[in-house]
């Protein structure tokens, strides 16, 4: 038994690497048996599929960049979104583009610098009040320091490091962040005499001595080895803006991985199609915006819900338990002049990299940067707009993967567009 799950495991790891795409560097990249630790347990699940893996990995040509894992649910949905524009405006929308969201939302307008406004967007300031309440209580409090020797803005750029520091550590660079810390320290120095005696032990203090410089080593020390701060919290500040699991921020982009695999399996689109599921009342979500949107184009929510019922139960008749995969190509003429400008560079739950405005989806395509990056798996956020990513004649191109027979693929099809069309 051992020597036949070990001649499956060689031979997944040959198909996987023959070829120089985003999924061979990745697996190039990794240190040790990556593949027989991946699949660990749940080796008979994926065997069976590694054809099909294979055959997906091996369209990774140069215009690819992207994989979304869906479920049939949502496939579904986006399937009926395009064949009502399509009846409505009497024409053929190309076979390989996905309507992610509903159309022409005005959500989705940011004008020529998509991710810039984006990314911009999400910095809405904290009241004055929030912004010396969460100081006081993270920072300065235990520190028994005083707020009242930073500036305003001083303080929102200790908060934003202290964010980035303590709730992922790994993703600010070391060397910057013990110079953000020294110069922070020195700006509060007049307090510092207070927060040796309470938060330090004598003996290092004893230590210390009068040296200013072994201080502030001992202050920045205690700061970059602080325990992490309550999530609670948390959820009042920078990072809430950004993650794609609450709130509108989850309507606004698209989760993606730049390859078929990542150390953390949860966060990959394979993971989303294996388990043949989506974040948190994603299905829901998509369906109540497909109702409304059907009801403002003249089709009851009673056609919606019956369309719905009768996909799924064709899929569920075909016995697949898997799910969707999308593979997205950019094919502009300047290359990935879309997908640099429509997309960010993030870590889990679309929280951006830093100085990821500065840095283009295609580093990370190309290999320019590494998918490991400060100890987190490198992932790609669409921002989705109105202009390019929902518009069916951008260069945007998206090829569905799922292991539905291709008659049922056309049965669920063909019920799509005969529904919708008498339905108008």
């Amino acid at each position: 038994m051992f020597k036949k799950y070990s001649l499956i495991l060689s031979v997944l790891a040959t198909l996987f690497v023959d070829a120089s795409n985003p999924t061979s560097r990745f697996l190039s990249e990794q240190e040790g048996q990556f593949i027989e630790k991946l699949f660990k347990g749940e080796l008979r699940k994926y065997k069976k599929h590694v054809p099909f893996f294979g055959d997906i990995q091996s369209q990774e040509d140069e215009t690819f960049f992207a994989y979304h894992g869906t479920t049939h649910y949502v496939s579904a949905i986006q399937d009926i979104i395009k064949a009502v524009v399509e009846e409505t405006t009497g024409s053929d929308l190309p076979k390989d583009f996905v309507f992610w969201r509903i159309p022409d939302d005005p959500d989705f307008d940011y004008g020529d610098s998509v991710k810039g406004a984006y990314l911009k967007g999400r910095h809405n300031p904290v009241t004055d009040d929030l912004r010396e309440y969460l100081a006081d209580y993270f920072i300065f409090s235990p520190l028994n320091l005083s707020i009242d020797y930073l500036p305003t803005d001083e303080v929102d750029d200790l908060l934003l490091h202290f964010y980035h520091c303590y709730r992922f550590p790994e993703a600010i660079d070391r060397l910057e962040e013990k110079a953000v810390i020294e110069a922070l320290a020195e700006k509060i120095d007049p307090a510092l005499t207070a927060f040796y005696m309470n938060h330090l032990s004598y003996d290092s203090i004893t230590k210390a001595g009068r040296s200013q410089k072994k201080k502030m080593e001992l202050y920045k020390d205690f700061l970059l080895n602080s325990p992490p701060f309550p999530y609670s919290f948390l959820s009042y500040t920078y990072l809430n803006r950004f993650s794609d699991q609450e709130g509108n921020n989850a309507k606004l982009v698209v989760s993606c991985s730049p390859c078929l695999f990542t150390k953390v399996p949860t966060e990959s689109a394979m993971w989303s199609f294996l388990s043949n599921n989506c974040i948190e009342d994603g299905d829901q979500q998509a369906i109540c915006d497909l109702r409304t949107y059907a009801k403002k184009m003249g089709i009851s929510t009673h056609t919606i819900d019956c369309l719905m019922e009768s996909v799924m139960q064709i899929v569920e008749k075909s016995g697949v338990k898997t799910g969707v995969l999308c593979q997205i190509f950019d094919h502009s003429s300047s290359r990935f002049s879309i997908a640099n400008n429509c997309s960010y560079l993030s870590i889990v739950c679309g929280y951006p990299i830093k100085r990821s405005e500065e840095i283009p989806v295609q580093a990370l395509v190309e290999g320019t940067l590494p998918f490991r990056h400060h100890g987190h798996d490198l992932q790609i956020r669409l921002i989705l707009d109105n202009a390019t990513l929902l518009n069916p004649h951008s260069p945007i191109r998206t090829v569905k993967h799922s292991q539905l027979p291709e008659e049922t693929r056309d049965q669920i099809h063909t019920l799509i567009k005969e529904t919708i069309r008498a339905a108008l």
